[in-house]
């Protein structure tokens, strides 16, 4: 089960109290971060969004382009900002 070439998320569940909570909704379809859809593996793209978002100068935002009910919209979750990671952290 090959999903390396599949460009989208599909939200299965929002966790009561998360940044998602209010934002995304079961069924909605994340086709990419910001303005664009992904261009390489999602998972690895939206993990990475999501550093760069929890760091100092992310500032908590991590702007998504999602399908909901047959069109698309740009949303965006508020994430704590967590800091930098070391250039030696794995």
């Amino acid at each position: 089960m090959e999903t390396t070439d599949v460009r989208q998320i599909l939200v299965t569940e929002v966790a009561e109290d998360s940044p998602a909570e209010k934002v995304l909704q079961v069924g909605d379809v994340i086709l990419g971060l910001g303005d664009g859809r992904f261009e390489r593996d999602p998972r690895r793209a939206f993990g990475d969004a999501i550093t760069k978002a929890e760091s100092k100068t992310g500032e908590g935002k991590l702007p998504l382009f999602i399908w909901r009910d047959g069109k698309t919209k740009n949303v965006s979750l508020r994430l704590p900002v967590l800091g930098e990671y070391v250039d030696t952290a794995p």
